[in-house]
């Protein structure tokens, strides 16, 4: 009976997977197929705001394989591909606590090299900005000197700041940081909280020229700081290579999701299994978030084979105990 329960467990899984895999692909498509036939603009925005957040609902770690598939098979339509690559920008890229997801990265990779017309590549160049490597740097035309600068900036190290900040804006004001690829992941948090520190204390200061412009000089912000690097110990503590007190700094501290703290443990300590299931409360959300939208009906088939399925093992283990 035991082995039975094991069974019927997970059968049970798998069809849960393949209801969850039909429903995120029966999103996807009408998102990138449907909506733009509605009618009106307004029609049009309040079902993508639907489905993003029908989508949002899912895990990462859910939806990701099924968007690699469904990328495979449509790999030559151009509305498939220039979603994907601004899903993936928009969920991993702009993630600063991401690795970075290395499948979706060659997809990136892959829209550059195939360079085809329809395919969003300025996407794909801006999510290899944020995720890349040093292999990416060649993939990036040479005459955007813009954008292979902050690549190769990473790449050699250095944790760059306000690179998203508008030319025209006010340069007092903080705009985020892009963590050299050493720091490409949840300590990328630590960078960008010690480097906010710092650009906070540099002193405002006015333009000679041009008096009404105010601004803070980043390039007195010490090269050690710029450069330096953030990851964690055995015990998931964030630790750097540069003395903090020195600059009258210390190590922020961060509530890290308990999903990034299981992903960092496991990483440091790669033997010790430390993945948690998810909470009632986030898969009660994920269910209203989903029910809220139209579910294709061909979904039912999958449901109904989980009490076929408990039904027929039971027959079987009452014909065995009977013999």
């Amino acid at each position: 009976m035991k082995k039975l329960m094991i069974v019927a467990s997970m059968a049970i899984l798998c069809i849960h997977s393949a209801a969850q895999e039909e429903e995120i692909r029966h999103l996807v498509r009408e998102y990138v197929e449907l909506v733009p036939e509605l009618e009106t603009p307004k029609e049009r925005t309040d079902r993508r705001l639907q489905l993003s957040a029908a989508l949002r609902a899912f895990e990462l770690d859910e939806a990701y394989p099924v968007y690699y598939k469904i990328l495979e098979e449509n790999s030559d339509d151009p509305k498939y591909v220039r979603w994907m690559m601004m899903k993936f920008y928009d969920t991993d890229g702009s993630n600063l606590a991401s690795y970075g997801r290395q499948e979706a990265l060659d997809w990136a990779r892959w829209v550059l090299r195939e360079n085809k017309v329809g395919f969003d590549r300025v996407t794909a160049i801006k999510y290899l900005i944020q995720k890349g490597d040093e292999r990416d740097i060649e993939l990036i035309p040479s005459n955007l000197p813009s954008k292979r600068k902050p690549l190769e900036m990473r790449v050699a190290g250095t944790n760059v700041i306000n690179f998203f900040q508008h030319p025209a804006s006010n340069s007092v004001d903080w705009d985020g940081c892009l963590p050299s690829v050493t720091n490409t992941g949840p300590q990328a948090l630590y960078v960008q909280a010690i480097l906010r520190q710092v650009w906070n204390n540099l002193e405002i200061e006015t333009d000679e020229w041009e008096p009404s412009r105010r601004f803070r000089d980043a390039s007195k912000i010490p090269s050690e700081l710029l450069t330096m690097v953030v990851w964690f110990d055995e015990d998931g503590n964030p630790v750097c290579n540069v003395d903090l007190s020195k600059y009258g700094l210390t190590m922020p501290e961060i509530d890290l999701p308990q999903n990034v703290k299981d992903e960092i443990l496991r990483r440091a300590r790669p033997n010790v299994a430390t993945a948690s299931l998810p909470s009632a409360e986030d898969e009660t959300q994920r269910l209203e978030a989903v029910a809220t939208l139209n579910t294709p009906p061909c979904r039912l088939w999958l449901y109904a084979l989980i009490p076929l399925f408990l039904c027929a093992g039971a027959g079987l283990w009452f014909i065995r105990k009977k013999r």
